[in-house]
């Protein structure tokens, strides 16, 4: 046992002594490659690179954004009325589906209020014609609180299909729960169904 804890309190010593500080190599990157695109920004979210050379990007007050990244100018805003920004909620995750270009379908996940609860859902939009409205609500009632709200999108796979991450909204044994979608990674086709 004294010669385990001999050589454990020798391998801490040699990584606490390791300097993981970078020096400087005089080779600092041109002050033109790092700028601000847009500023005065309510909680950005998420933010994309667009499949139609622009970025995307969610406030969680409720606005999806679509920018100029050479000038920073606003092309597109529109605000998802539904939208209740509480704590770390409000309109979160959004991805593009592949064909974006030709059918204009996006995806977005945010907080609303049904009655009195607090909840999450996932809806399928459309842009077109420098406007956006829902095509499909995917789903509805993810149980939502102030904290642990999850919701981040991704479109991957070669038959891509649409994941969505979910948080405990503060219960931790629910992502243990195989009856509850609070704590989880979501798989969906595109069309919303399973």
């Amino acid at each position: 046992m004294r010669k385990y804890l001999s050589l454990l309190l020798i391998l801490c010593y040699s990584c606490s002594s390791c300097n993981s500080a970078t020096r400087d190599t005089g080779t600092d990157t041109p002050a033109d490659s790092v700028r601000t695109v847009k500023s005065g920004l309510n909680y950005p979210w998420e933010i994309l690179w667009g499949k139609d050379d622009h970025i995307w990007m969610t406030e969680r007050g409720g606005r999806i954004s679509k920018l100029d990244p050479k000038t920073g100018n606003t092309v597109f805003s529109a605000s998802i009325s539904e939208v209740v920004s509480r704590g770390e909620g409000g309109l979160l995750g959004m991805a593009q589906h592949p064909d974006f270009l030709s059918n204009g379908l996006f995806y977005v996940v945010y907080n609303y209020r049904n009655g009195g609860e607090y909840l999450e859902k996932l809806v399928q939009m459309k842009y077109a014609n420098g406007m956006i409205q829902p095509v499909k609500t995917i789903l509805v009632n993810i149980p939502a609180a102030n904290f642990h709200n999850g919701s981040r999108l991704l479109i991957a796979g070669a038959d891509p299909k649409l994941f969505m991450t979910t948080g405990d909204a503060t219960v931790q044994p629910n992502a243990q729960n195989s009856s509850s979608v609070s704590g989880k990674v979501l798989r969906f086709n595109l069309d919303g169904s399973i």
